[in-house]
């Protein structure tokens, strides 16, 4: 994922907005609300562990959440295969996917 930033959105009602953005952060990722989301009045967190606040998250923060989303066992393994993305790299492999 060496340069690159994922978007994240969330559909509400029926339109697709920024929630915010995972980017390189030292040796992982990181994850930060966008601006604009932060001072809507209908933001929520996407998790509990990623609580609504300015920032980027931890490099272990953002890898925790979203490893956690991600497809596990033999599912992981085969798409890692197909995507040639290394599936203990985070980052690598959600921007493959």
């Amino acid at each position: 994922m060496k340069d690159t930033e994922l978007v994240v959105y969330r559909e509400y009602f029926g339109r697709f907005e920024e929630v915010g953005r995972v980017a390189p952060a030292g040796d992982g990722i990181g994850f930060a609300y966008s601006e604009s989301y932060l001072q809507s009045r209908t933001a929520q967190s996407i998790s509990q562990a990623l609580p609504l606040r300015p920032g980027a998250f931890s490099a272990r923060e953002t890898e925790s959440f979203f490893n956690g989303i991600l497809p596990e066992g033999s599912m992981r393994r085969s798409l890692g295969r197909a995507f040639h993305a290394d599936i203990d790299d985070v980052g690598a492999f959600m921007a493959r996917l």
